[in-house]
């Protein structure tokens, strides 16, 4: 079951929150900067770098995830993937970025996920290219999965799409 909301993903109280991340695992902008700075960005950073530091490569690869400690969300657990950009990188890695992340969710045992627009901030990917890949990949998972998208504007177009 996939629900789409206009609300601020870091409100989420799922089990788990996907965090559209970059690739040195470090605060971003958009719904990755506010997962940072909702959670506590100090102690966030922190084990980010301890995970990367224990990476074969210095960055987090496109479509791979890990997973870090909550600390001040209402979720149990961060997921954090790395997703392409649209003009620059292979925009079928999108659809892993968000399989990935629906997989690890199930393997720690979650029955709800939530997940930002992936990718349609500054990684340029259109609203309605994200909405229909993220459509495919949900009806494949028995999450309940919850898209939250703070933008009214956005939440209409993505909803549109998704539902089309």
């Amino acid at each position: 079951m996939t629900t789409i909301i206009c609300e601020d993903i870091t409100n989420a109280t799922t089990d788990a929150i996907v965090n559209s991340a970059n690739k040195s695992l470090i605060a971003g902008s958009g719904s990755c900067g506010a997962i940072f700075r909702k959670a506590g960005k100090i102690e966030l950073e922190k084990e980010c770098v301890e995970i990367r530091k224990r990476l074969s490569t210095k960055w987090l690869p496109i479509g791979d995830v890990i997973v870090t400690k909550p600390y001040n969300l209402l979720c149990k657990h961060i997921i954090h993937t790395v997703a392409p950009k649209y003009y620059f990188e292979d925009s079928g890695l999108l659809e892993v970025a968000i399989a990935n992340s629906l997989q690890m969710a199930e393997s720690l045992n979650c029955k709800s996920i939530a997940f930002p627009p992936i990718a349609t901030g500054i990684n340029g990917f259109p609203i309605k290219h994200v909405a229909q890949t993220c459509k495919r990949v949900f009806e494949k998972s028995e999450l309940d999965i919850y898209v939250y998208i703070s933008n009214n504007e956005s939440f209409v177009e993505f909803k549109q799409h998704y539902y089309s």
